[in-house]
């Protein structure tokens, strides 16, 4: 005798078949827009600490992705994306067409120019080409030397993690006409400082109380969570969709999601200095530890760029308050207003060379009206990178292939 089933299975199979069959439209929609394809960070990342010479500094030391890993990023709720580039990264997992190994060395036909920053320097948002240190290779300097401009960059790292990737490339590039650039850019000063930024891996300045600053290095395995969170995003083009694309992964920088993410929940928590602006008389200690962070960082980097020659081809590119450019009445930032003003005095004492893009950047605003960065992002577009390979080129009488 045919037995009825009950009604909460029937239910629970329909639900279940309701739901797959959203996730599968779902997941078609999200391959069809495209998702931004997630470039993962090698893991483990370990370098010895604290770091005493640069000598000491590997490769290992340095974030990065699998070497010649390409994709498609894209930002954006839908199409067409205000953001939609291919990335491709070369030998050493860094987002460059320019293999580190074709700056090592001292080739005499070739003036290698390294590039060294964060994520305005991987510039996920513009391609490889037309980011500033891509633009460079369309030049040639001016005794007729082929420019080989590279770079090594990545989300987060501040002046700390600059100052690594400075003395790995200082064990490799031994050409002595060597340009090194930096950017610099508002939140590089006290993330610089161990315990002051709410993630804590890579290089960082550990202050002591004898006045011996160490230059530290925090190590990132991976975990289950991670290892979860990355075949899910691999192998789903909706859960990339959400997590770039609608930002829903910015939640997981928020407490309490973080501990489902596996980040650092106490130092989100807790964590206040992430907001740009501050005032000195408020937060005197901020402003104290981020101006250390400044003096630690130049003091080492003169080390490393250690003749007047390498001094002056030690270029600093120092970002702008942006907003105060476009909104006359719109107040420059003090943190970053003082930071800067004495990150370029210092810098200047050294010997090193700076390009204050604040000028730069207002003046072109001026006479165009045209924005230096996205509808949808803060960091520099292809005209920001493109004004900022132009004034390196000036400052170092560079002159296009094509003249």
């Amino acid at each position: 005798m045919y037995r009825k089933k009950p009604d909460h299975i029937l239910k629970g199979v329909c639900i279940s078949l309701g739901f797959s069959f959203a996730f599968v439209l779902l997941e078609i929609f999200a391959r069809v827009l495209p998702a931004s394809d997630i470039f993962s960070r090698k893991l483990p990342q370990r370098c010895k600490s604290p770091i005493e010479s640069f000598s000491e500094v590997t490769q290992d030391c340095l974030s990065q992705i699998t070497a010649r890993s390409q994709g498609i990023y894209t930002k954006g709720k839908f199409p067409p994306f205000p953001i939609k580039t291919f990335k491709k990264a070369n030998d050493i997992g860094q987002f460059t067409d320019v293999d580190f190994r074709e700056v090592v060395g001292s080739k005499v036909n070739i003036l290698p120019i390294l590039s060294i920053g964060d994520s305005f320097v991987e510039a996920l948002q513009v391609q490889n080409a037309e980011t500033f240190h891509g633009l460079l290779n369309n030049y040639i300097s001016k005794n007729n030397k082929i420019i080989k401009s590279s770079a090594i960059g990545t989300s987060g790292n501040p002046l700390s993690q600059y100052l690594i990737s400075a003395m790995y490339a200082n064990n490799h590039i031994t050409n002595p006409e060597s340009i090194y650039i930096f950017s610099i850019i508002a939140n590089d000063f006290d993330e610089s400082i161990l315990g002051k930024s709410a993630f804590q891996y890579g290089g960082r300045f550990k202050l002591t109380d004898d006045g011996r600053n160490e230059i530290i290095y925090i190590n990132r395995y991976s975990s289950f969570a991670v290892k979860i969170r990355r075949l899910i995003k691999n192998y789903s083009a909706l859960s990339r969709y959400l997590a770039s694309n609608l930002n829903v992964s910015s939640l997981a920088y928020k407490y309490p999601f973080c501990m489902i993410a596996d980040f650092p929940c106490e130092q989100i928590k807790n964590f206040s200095a992430n907001i740009i602006d501050s005032s000195e008389s408020e937060d005197s200690s901020r402003f104290e530890v981020s101006y250390e962070a400044s003096d630690i960082f130049l003091s080492q980097v003169e080390k490393l760029r250690n003749t007047p020659l390498k001094r002056g081809n030690t270029i600093f590119i120092v970002d702008a308050d942006r907003n105060s450019i476009y909104d006359e009445n719109s107040l420059e930032s003090e943190y970053f207003k003082k930071q800067r003003d004495y990150f370029i005095k210092k810098a200047k004492n050294y010997g090193f060379t700076v390009i204050d893009m604040k000028s730069v950047f207002a003046e072109h605003y001026q006479s165009n009206k045209e924005r230096f960065e996205f509808v949808n992002d803060g960091h520099w577009n292809s005209l920001g990178h493109k004004i900022i390979a132009e004034e390196i080129a000036k400052e170092l009488n560079l002159k296009l292939k094509s003249q």
